[in-house]
């Protein structure tokens, strides 16, 4: 499977996550549901790992390119659309993609809080205590 035409099919259909093991068919979230791609075939390990390079860009190679795992975004207009982590899953390369756009945002910052308390961190100190010497 090429880069292009798996970003097209994440985008394309609403798919929000896709997992990749070696020898199992690739498995999809849509719509909240997990869904098994019997239509594309299994990829062998140095599928996965050349699709991963085929994702990253080129710091993200020159950086990461011979890790067996790593956690990169894939970035798409240069607005990073997509997270993907490739990793080592019962000793075997697996892949994982999730589209951002789709990610829930989490429960606290969904309402500010009531009450906000600013510090502010610095290495002077505004006390003017009479007996420190500092």
């Amino acid at each position: 499977m090429e880069t292009k035409a798996l970003l097209e099919l994440i985008s394309g259909r609403e798919i929000s996550d896709i997992h990749f093991r070696v020898g199992h068919p690739p498995i999809l979230r849509r719509g909240g549901r997990l869904a098994l791609a019997a239509a594309l075939k299994p990829l062998s390990e140095q599928s996965i790992r050349r699709l991963a390079l085929g994702l990253m860009n080129e710091r993200q190679r020159a950086s990461f390119g011979a890790s067996d795992e790593v956690d990169f975004q894939i970035a798409s207009s240069g607005v990073s659309r997509y997270e993907a982590k490739l990793f080592r899953q019962d000793g075997r390369s697996a892949l994982s993609i999730r589209a951002l756009a789709q990610a829930q945002a989490h429960p606290s910052l969904a309402t500010p809080p009531a009450k906000r308390h600013w510090v502010r961190l610095t290495r002077v100190c505004n006390d003017h205590c009479s007996f420190c010497l500092d």
